[in-house]
């Protein structure tokens, strides 16, 4: 699988971090390059949204209105409405939940939503407006609104600027990599607690805070004159300030960590930027909807895909793994077992039809087919001792003969499968069938059941067509 970390901000001649893995997700190379000279790969492509560039919401919608919104390219028109300009009704109605938490106009955005329990629980003071790391987004909401509506129908609206992610992807697609997901590089959490990020941008050290009310980013300075104020007496406790790094997970680049540890006051885990990509990848949110979807079938595929490796590799499913294994040798070792005991079985069928063809017929030289030669030798010894075929017109007549046998005191036309001569107003032979055809002034006899010698010889009785005067009968040799 191949990652790519979209660029932030558009720079001719930029370099792009990307990261390799294996079907394990083990990283297997990273590292910087340009667009053009970044791996080529079958396998899959996978764009990470930088948290820059991402704007995370919480609102509240009817019960009626969630599954609306939270439907696959909800963002984009719908069929119907592509030709014109009317926005969808997901779009309106996404506009007015939006409208006083960003600056910018939703038809410019790319958004997508999911319930809030998709990223984890609202906590106490989930229900107030989010701080975003997206400049468009407005910080101001009253919260008092917000938290009297039902927890269950908030989603989580994540938007990004739809120019940027064209253009950016346009460059990606014109080197020949086209991604099938999208995924945000940093994402709320849900109740497993806060996670707080030092990374180094733009050769400055910034804070990135993962909290279940949004992404937030600050730089040092920023994040030494928020703090000051925490660091009281009276918040010593820990987690008493949502500042308070003591209740966080706390994760650094090699080249912040030494910084970071003197700004937090804690030493945090080192994570290299290609873990956090990998990380990345198993988000569950997906950007590639609207223009950017791949199709259903190609999705299908990618989910079953993803599944596959999970269980196949997931040490939770290694003993359902091996008895899966296991049954299918099983199942594969029975089949094979099956199948030469028939193969003998056929073997030795052959080899018997084989003996009593070459006892019978001394003359044939070559076995090839035994039951087809063995037919042709009885035709042949029929001509040769001129005795009718089962298919000659005079076999078929006679037993179309004994069909037509009315026994004493019965009526022909009463229904009981036999019939008069009279009734009969053609016969017509060819190729082994005698064709019997009924007059058209004559009702039609119901199709009288052949004996069971009869059928023991290959013969059959059906009528040509539902609506037709005509019976067939016909011979063909058993096999």
């Amino acid at each position: 699988m191949l990652l790519v970390l979209l660029p932030a901000q558009r720079q001719a001649q930029a370099e792009w971090d990307f990261v390799l893995t294996d079907s394990r997700a083990r990283v297997t190379q990273s590292g910087q390059a340009q667009v053009a000279l970044l791996p080529k790969t079958e396998s899959d492509i996978v764009g990470v949204i930088p948290w820059q560039q991402l704007s995370w919401h919480q609102v509240h919608v009817p019960s009626n209105m969630k599954r609306l919104l939270v439907a696959r390219n909800a963002s984009a028109p719908s069929v119907l409405e592509s030709g014109s300009n009317q926005p969808s009704k997901s779009q309106t109605l996404m506009q007015g939940l939006l409208e006083e938490q960003t600056l910018q106009d939703l038809s410019s955005l790319h958004w997508i939503a999911k319930p809030v329990d998709f990223a984890g629980q609202l906590g106490g003071s989930a229900a107030q407006e989010p701080r975003s790391a997206n400049p468009a987004a407005s910080p101001s909401r009253d919260p008092s609104t917000a938290a009297s509506a039902d927890t269950t129908n908030t989603l989580w609206v994540a938007c990004c600027d739809k120019l940027w992610l064209r253009q950016t992807l346009q460059t990606l697609e014109s080197a020949g990599l086209t991604p099938q997901r999208l995924v945000p590089e940093l994402e709320p959490v849900g109740g497993l607690g806060a996670k707080w990020y030092g990374l180094r941008l733009g050769g400055a050290l910034h804070v990135v805070l993962c909290t279940n009310q949004s992404v937030a980013g600050f730089n040092k300075e920023t994040w030494l004159a928020m703090t000051a104020g925490d660091r009281t007496p009276a918040l010593s406790a820990v987690g008493a300030s949502p500042l308070d790094p003591r209740g966080a997970q706390i994760y650094a680049t090699p080249e912040s960590i030494a910084e970071a540890s003197e700004v937090l006051g804690v030493t945090p885990e080192l994570q290299t930027k290609a873990q956090r990509l990998v990380l990345a990848s198993f988000s569950e949110w997906d950007f590639a909807q609207g223009e950017w979807a791949q199709g259903a079938s190609r999705r299908w595929r990618k989910s079953m895909q993803k599944a596959w490796q999970v269980f196949w590799h997931a040490r939770e499913y290694q003993l359902a793994k091996w008895g899966l294994l296991g049954l299918l040798t099983l199942q594969l070792v029975a089949l094979n077992a099956w199948s030469w005991q028939q193969s003998q079985s056929l073997q030795a069928q052959t080899l018997a039809m084989k003996g009593i063809l070459l006892s019978t017929f001394p003359q044939v030289q070559v076995v090839v087919d035994p039951a087809l030669q063995m037919q042709r030798e009885l035709e042949r010894l029929r001509q040769r001792k001129a005795v009718a075929s089962p298919g000659d017109f005079e076999r078929l007549l006679e037993v179309l003969g004994q069909l037509q046998s009315t026994p004493p005191g019965s009526n022909p036309s009463t229904g009981t499968g036999m019939l008069a001569y009279d009734q009969i107003s053609t016969l017509r032979y060819s190729a082994q069938e005698l064709h019997v055809v009924f007059a058209n002034d004559a009702p039609m006899p119901s199709t009288p059941n052949l004996s069971p010698q009869a059928l023991s010889l290959g013969y059959q009785l059906r009528s040509s067509a539902p609506a037709s005067h005509e019976w067939v009968l016909s011979w063909r040799p058993s096999p």
